[in-house]
Formats: structure tokens, C-alpha cells, sequence
């Protein structure tokens, strides 16, 4: 498939996503996990996210979560929305 139209597309303008629950190489901890699904002890919070540097005239976000490794094999797709641009999120809806 081509992705030449991706090139007529304006430029993104980038902002800053940190999170204290996510470490780069490393497992999520056990509360992230999905006691819906079975893990036990799971307790299917969401991760910590909080971002900074949002273009400015930025009103809100819409955040996903995509799990590629979830049982669904739909990849379990997570969100919240709409969320105020000074806001964090530590639970999805």
C-alpha cells in the first residue's frame, strides 16, 4: 500500500506524554492487568498518563490504550474522552 498521501498531510505538532507507571523494557505492574480477563490479582487500572506542551489553543484530548497482546485478539482497545487540556489521567473510563 502506498502512504504517499500521508506527505499532503499537515505536520504534527508534537507535545510531551510521561507516566509514572510506565518504564521502558519493563512489565506493567500486576495492577494493570485484567482480573476481567483472569489474572489474578489483576485489578484492570490504567496506567498513570499525564502531557505537557500542547499546541496552544489545544481545548481537549482523546486518549487510547491499544494492548496488542490483549486475549481479545481485538487488541482491547482502551479510552477517555473528552479530557480538559490541563488534566491527567490515572483511571479509564
Amino acid at each position: 500500500m502506498s502512504k504517499e498521501f500521508l506527505k499532503k498531510l499537515p505536520k504534527a505538532v508534537s507535545f510531551e506524554v510521561t507516566s509514572k507507571d510506565i518504564i521502558d523494557e519493563k512489565t506493567f505492574a500486576l495492577e494493570h492487568f485484567s482480573g476481567i480477563f483472569g489474572v489474578e490479582d489483576g485489578q484492570d487500572a490504567s496506567p498513570h498518563l499525564s502531557w505537557s506542551g500542547a499546541p496552544e489553543g489545544t481545548k481537549s484530548y482523546a486518549v487510547t490504550i491499544y494492548d496488542i497482546d490483549a486475549q481479545t485478539g481485538s487488541g482491547l482497545p482502551q479510552g477517555a474522552f473528552p479530557l480538559p487540556n490541563d488534566a491527567s489521567v490515572t483511571r479509564f473510563i
